[in-house]
């Protein structure tokens, strides 16, 4: 399925030589939102986490309306542009409304991923509540996500 948003890195095919698997999408110059905030060596502000996050949300928004559910948002997910956009990208792990999945990023994974249970939106709001988090705690998870009973990060 083809997702064409100003807020998402366009895919344009999946390709194969022998045994190697690979995608072709658009090059984004510049760096990911875990890049950006490990450099900044702070807490992101309100304002500068509400300008990342609002094109993710744009792009979510966009997906979700299709029945598309991305699976695996995270800092390392959203990338920055030299040019000031943001853009989401890796719909690798992406789903359909109505299957279920229990891939993606431990410490971003909703409890109904880890649990196998269908994934909706909400999975995806999840998934952006923890990159708000980490974006206004300069990079500290509220879980380490080791496992399904993870517990709070003992980060501060």
């Amino acid at each position: 399925r083809t997702l064409e948003h100003p807020f998402i890195v366009r895919r344009y095919d999946l390709e194969q030589q022998g045994e190697l698997v690979f995608l072709v999408m658009d090059w984004i110059e510049g760096k990911n939102l875990r890049q950006h905030i490990t450099a900044l060596r702070r807490p992101l502000t309100l304002d500068e986490t509400a300008n990342m996050l609002q094109p993710v949300c744009s792009a979510l928004s966009f997906t979700h309306q299709n029945g598309v559910y991305h699976c695996d948002i995270k800092p390392a997910n959203i990338m920055l542009h030299v040019d000031g956009r943001v853009l989401l990208t890796d719909f690798g792990v992406a789903r359909l409304a109505t299957e279920i999945f229990s891939g993606g990023t431990p410490a971003y994974m909703a409890p109904e991923q880890v649990q196998e249970q269908a994934v909706g939106a909400h999975t995806d709001i999840y998934a952006l509540g923890v990159t708000l988090y980490e974006s206004l705690s300069g990079g500290v998870m509220p879980f380490r996500g080791d496992s399904e009973s993870s517990q709070g990060s003992t980060q501060s």
